[in-house]
């Protein structure tokens, strides 16, 4: 029983009325002060118009205390101090009214609701205290010899049984709050238990994304290296143009999530290569008009083998369209203008700037007038005219500098 009683009591020691209730209470708090600053506000009014003065004077005092708790809440969110003027007007006022028998005794029957209040606004603790000192003043006026003293302002039943009443709604009162404090802890200790193990699992599914994701990114870039090398022109060219395309990217002001998903398109843009001969893909000479179309269908071969890419959904458009003109005039379905998907209208600037850019067995790397010079005849034609504008305008002003991955180092190109 013992036991049992420390741990109510520990429990009531606990506040319910923590972060978003902490401010709903607050909130609360301060528009019950407004409501009693009306109140007596009216009754203020009321006793000056029957002449009681005094009890003007008393109910003037609560009317100053509820404006001071709602500013105190409202305005400057002092919770504490609000609640201890209340208390303090409510033990000093009561106390008087109890004593001095106002308006015949009726003015005392407001501790019946006082502590109650308190109980659920502020804290059960503070409203048992609260109502066991009125009952002790209860006891006091009315079961000692100060009776003699209160005797003509209340009758002889009233002072026999309120008491025993008071007592009697402090019990019940009493045990209803604490139920329902504990209740309200046993769902804050639910929801907060409930809200770790859901940040838990949240927490262990975000990593397991992370580890596919990252085996994800492992096998694409596994992929276009193996691609990459399968061209001999061409090694690294998968990565660049991945780079080259986040910069642009970057520049136009594209979320960090549409820029993941295109870094992993641009990578994955020519895999469709696997599908095409090594002999034809390393042809030294000049191709055939048969050798060019095997080329190029090495768009289509790339959106099928990407079809099915979930992870990343727009790598099989990009693959497929990557070599369209805006004008009408590319390949495999002459798509035009705004008919190419947009990623694929970045990456086919990506993919043409550093063809031009990369040094290739048959020849160096173009001059940078001779790569601007190519890319404005294509401005409108070949390459979607605000992007290239965008692009040509970073590669004048150097901003198109990556890293170039090389057997375990990185040096800037």
């Amino acid at each position: 029983m013992i036991n049992k009683l420390k741990n109510i009591y520990r429990q009531l020691n606990r506040s319910i009325f923590v972060g978003e209730k902490l401010q709903s209470n607050i909130n609360a708090i301060s528009y019950v002060g407004l409501a009693i600053s009306f109140c007596t506000l009216i009754t203020t009014s009321m006793n000056v118009i029957q002449g009681s003065y005094f009890m003007a004077v008393t109910t003037a005092f609560f009317c100053a205390v509820g404006i001071f708790t709602f500013i105190t809440c409202h305005y400057f969110k002092k919770r504490t101090a609000a609640i201890y003027a209340v208390l303090f007007a409510c033990i000093l006022l009561m106390t008087y009214y109890a004593i001095s028998g106002e308006n015949e005794g009726f003015a005392i029957l407001w501790t019946m609701i006082v502590p109650t209040a308190v109980m659920f606004l502020v804290s059960v603790k503070h409203g048992i205290i609260l109502s066991l000192y009125y009952w002790c003043l209860f006891a006091v006026l009315f079961y000692t010899p100060l009776r003699s003293y209160v005797a003509s302002q209340y009758t002889e039943t009233f002072m026999n049984r309120y008491p025993v009443l008071y007592m009697c709604a402090i019990m019940i009162n009493s045990t209803a709050m604490i139920r329902y404090h504990i209740s309200v802890l046993n769902d804050m200790e639910y929801n907060d238990k409930l809200t770790n193990e859901v940040q838990r699992l949240t927490a262990i599914e975000i990593e397991r994304r992370k580890q596919i994701e990252n085996m994800s990114v492992q096998m694409i870039e596994t992929l276009a290296n193996a691609i990459d090398a399968k061209d001999k022109y061409t090694n690294g060219h998968s990565y660049r143009v991945s780079e080259y395309a986040v910069l642009l990217a970057k520049k136009l002001g594209w979320s960090e999530e549409q820029i993941k998903f295109l870094r992993y398109e641009a990578i994955l843009h020519d895999v469709g290569k696997i599908g095409v001969p090594d002999v034809i893909l390393n042809k030294d000479s000049s191709l055939t008009d048969t050798e060019y179309k095997i080329i190029q269908s090495h768009t289509f071969f790339g959106g099928e083998i990407l079809s099915k890419a979930d992870t990343v959904p727009k790598a099989s458009d990009v693959a497929k369209y990557h070599h369209e003109r805006v004008d009408g005039k590319g390949y495999p379905e002459g798509l035009a203008g705004e008919k190419i998907p947009v990623d694929a209208r970045i990456v086919c600037i990506a993919d043409s700037f550093d063809a031009m850019n990369s040094d290739r067995v048959y020849r160096k790397a173009l001059p940078k007038e001779t790569i601007i010079n190519e890319l404005k005849n294509g401005r409108g034609t070949q390459f979607d005219a605000e992007f290239l504008d965008v692009f040509l305008k970073m590669y004048e002003n150097d901003e198109l500098i990556i890293e170039k991955k090389c057997d375990g180092c990185h040096h800037i190109v």
